[in-house]
């Protein structure tokens, strides 16, 4: 092994990669796009649990490449990366939101990718010291493979179950080893030794800040773009361009609550400083919110004048009033740039809430929802 001290900080090359990296998060954000449709085609209880057992797994699956080119860097095998956008592409196309049949399908794909992922990072001849275990395969995939035998719904059951285990891996053991480091430093030492002449590498905070960025704004376009063709297909009356009005305008101002300011204070470079455990975790609540909110104003549109059902409305509000926590919460744990969850921006997001909870018409919900979004713009600090 060599020596940690020097080449757990040395800089790595990721400027060959970046148009592939691009291209592989825009099968992400279509990949989101899907299980956005998937829940609006059929919205009940049980689908929503479906959704986001494929969302997280979707966004597990972005996560694995993103920390396999962080760690590869100039070594990253382009093979690797066009297969697992294959795969991802394939998760997507059977999701069993659209076809119940294609399920194991989608459990083969997403098993695929973990693993030629997990052996792509053996590969590289180096190692993430503080690697959330995300590039390890192992028992974590063992639900996946169990749930091929399992009708549904209980495949659904081990596939959630997986997606726990996941998360309970990045919470748990990146949590102990800050909390722990004289353990975790023996714990290294011995790593160390067993991993030979590899190379010992921490996570590359700016290219990983920039990943999550770049899939961020990614899928706002990709909303954006859904918008575009819903106004295309339908007839033009004042109710509807009002609510495709609106709907643009929370899209705006999403993208000027993540993405306005100094770059080094924006909130997906600021979690791309912080543990994984925190970083990623807030990383994917955010896109979980847009999905919501995705889902709420399709509901909306479609419905301008009616009050759109109470649980499309709940994932409106929901949407809405978590990406507004989520951007404060990435601002204020960002050591560099501390800022506190101002009584203003929590106040904005119950508005959001509020949004999803009355039961009024898709405008006047998109309406109330954008300007909760512009007072929540006014009030966290950028």
């Amino acid at each position: 092994m060599k020596d940690a001290a020097t080449t757990a900080d040395r800089e790595r090359d990721h400027s060959g990669i970046e148009w592939l990296e691009l291209f592989f998060d825009l099968m992400g954000a279509a990949a989101v796009a899907v299980f956005v449709d998937g829940l609006l085609t059929g919205a009940d209880a049980a689908n929503l649990g479906i959704f986001l057992v494929l969302f997280s797994t979707g966004w597990f699956a972005w996560t694995l490449v993103v920390m396999y080119v962080d760690l590869a860097a100039e070594r990253t095998a382009t093979r690797a990366v066009v297969l697992a956008m294959v795969l991802l592409g394939v998760m997507a196309a059977t999701s069993p939101l659209h076809f119940t049949g294609r399920a194991n399908a989608f459990a083969i794909a997403f098993i695929a990718l973990r693993l030629m992922i997990a052996a792509g990072a053996r590969n590289t001849g180096r190692r993430l010291v503080n690697d959330p275990m995300l590039l390890q395969a192992g028992s974590v995939t063992a639900p996946w493979i169990v749930s091929l035998w399992v009708a549904t719904p209980g495949k659904y059951w081990l596939w959630g179950l997986g997606v726990l285990v996941d998360m309970g891996v990045l919470a748990i053991r990146t949590g102990r080893r800050q909390r722990h480091p004289r353990v975790n430093d023996r714990r290294l030492r011995r790593r160390l030794r067993a991993w030979a002449d590899n190379e010992a590498v921490t996570v590359d905070a700016e290219h990983l800040g920039e990943r999550l960025g770049l899939v961020w704004l990614i899928l706002l376009g990709t909303i954006a773009s859904t918008l575009v063709l819903d106004a295309a297909r339908s007839d033009w009356d004042p109710p509807f361009v009002a609510t495709v009005l609106a709907g643009f305008a929370i899209l705006l101002l999403m993208f000027v609550l993540g993405f306005s300011g100094p770059p080094a204070l924006r909130p997906h470079n600021a979690l791309g400083r912080r543990s994984p455990r925190i970083g990623l975790s807030i990383h994917l609540w955010t896109m979980l919110s847009i999905a919501f909110a995705a889902v709420g104003i399709g509901a909306a549109i479609a419905e301008p004048l009616d009050p759109v059902p109470l649980l499309l409305r709940a994932l409106l509000g929901l949407g809405l009033g978590g990406y507004l926590l989520a951007v404060a919460t990435a601002r204020a744990t960002d050591g560099a740039a501390a800022t506190p969850l101002w009584p203003v921006t929590g106040a904005a997001a119950a508005a959001c809430l509020a949004a999803g909870v009355l039961p009024v018409p898709g405008v006047a919900a998109l309406a109330i929802g954008t300007l909760a979004l512009a007072v929540g713009v006014v009030s966290v600090p950028r």
